[in-house]
């Protein structure tokens, strides 16, 4: 049987959520997805998974305009 194909949250969970000031594990709690943070190393989700995880750093999020906050953000990162 195939396994389903899984996505790395480290965008969502170590970088995104620290730019917003938002912590990973309220995150992750959040967004149902509580159990999968004991193995931290990788963390990867389904695609469903994935969407409930940035859906809830959208809920979560202090600032109305942080998509492109990330954006600029992210882009600054060396």
């Amino acid at each position: 049987m195939d396994s389903p194909q899984t996505y790395s949250l480290f965008m969502g969970t170590d970088v995104s959520c620290r730019i917003l000031g938002i912590d990973p594990q309220v995150m992750l709690e959040t967004a149902g997805l509580a159990n999968l943070a004991q193995d931290r190393s990788e963390l990867r989700v389904t695609a469903g998974q994935y969407f409930d995880a940035w859906n809830t750093i959208a809920r979560l999020s202090p600032r109305r305009d942080f998509v492109p906050y990330l954006g600029v953000a992210i882009s600054r990162v060396r």
